[in-house]
């Protein structure tokens, strides 16, 4: 599974798909980077188990926020289109 495709469905042409994608791994870029910091530190704070719950709260929150507060794209063009 990969964040590429949705990205590709956002650009409004093909033209700009380099720019999503450009700006889709920028802000990726500083997550990808931190977060295992951050695990680390928790895991010698307070356990491994705290950072697997953090992960699956952070995943499911991921998970929220795709499900109810993005709009397939597809669906955005067919409702200009009619």
């Amino acid at each position: 599974m990969s964040s590429l495709p949705i990205l590709l469905e956002f650009a409004p042409t093909p033209a700009a798909r380099p720019t999503y994608v450009g700006l889709g791994a920028t802000a990726l870029a500083p997550v990808a980077f931190l977060a295992p910091l951050a695990a680390g530190l928790l895991a010698d704070a307070v356990g491994l188990p705290a950072v697997f719950a953090a992960a699956a709260l952070a995943g499911a929150a991921a998970l929220a926020l795709l499900v109810w507060g993005v709009r397939d794209p597809r669906a955005i063009a067919r409702d200009r289109a009619c």
